[in-house]
């Protein structure tokens, strides 16, 4: 039986948030609001990105290579928003080494950007502390479940829960071992 309300939800879109990437032509300023990161492997395929999940994909049988992603969630300075923020390994490497010294990502401010302005040029990451007194973060949304929609893995045949490897728990977010980070830069706050 469906339920009718007479009164908005307090998170009409669910868990659903906008993908962004690095911008080619401008800095993309945001604060992290996961405590963590979750990456796996993918393939560019048929216009978009999927997950990797074994050697027999079609993209496989059909040569494409894939490559390790990894998605943290944030809330944007300018726009207002909050993101689901992909990265490629090597600029997730700085979010994993900040991780470490911090022990969240929680709260760190970045700023991406694409030194030559090409959509595909390399990223910069810059990412520092900051001051949150004064603000309240969103909470974190479960990044696994906001990918999984974004792929919509039910129709390729993956049901949750997902396991991280060697994780115990499908909770990527909330999985010290399995994140990372930056070391501080002289950095603004928001």
């Amino acid at each position: 039986m469906h339920t009718f309300q007479n009164a908005p939800p307090a998170d009409p879109r669910g868990v659903a948030l906008k993908l962004v990437r690095t911008p080619a032509s401008a800095n993309l300023r945001a604060v992290v609001t996961s405590d963590n990161l979750v990456g796996t492997y993918t393939h560019f395929w048929k216009g978009r990105t999927l997950p990797h999940d074994h050697d027999d994909s079609p993209a496989c049988k059909a040569g494409m290579p894939y490559r390790w992603h990894a998605w943290l969630s944030a809330y944007t300075a300018t726009k207002h928003e909050h993101i689901l923020f992909e990265m490629t390994a090597q600029a997730a490497e700085l979010f994993a080494t900040y991780r470490k010294a911090h022990g969240t990502l929680r709260g760190a401010l970045f700023d991406a950007n694409r030194p030559s302005r090409k959509p595909n040029g390399r990223v910069n990451i810059h990412i520092r502390p900051t001051d949150l007194s004064g603000h309240v973060l969103p909470d974190p949304p479960d990044l696994i479940k906001c990918l999984s929609i974004i792929w919509n893995l039910s129709s390729l045949g993956i049901t949750l829960p997902i396991q991280l490897k060697g994780a115990p728990a499908i909770r990527a977010a909330h999985n010290p071992d399995q994140t990372a980070a930056a070391s501080p830069s002289n950095g603004r706050t928001l």
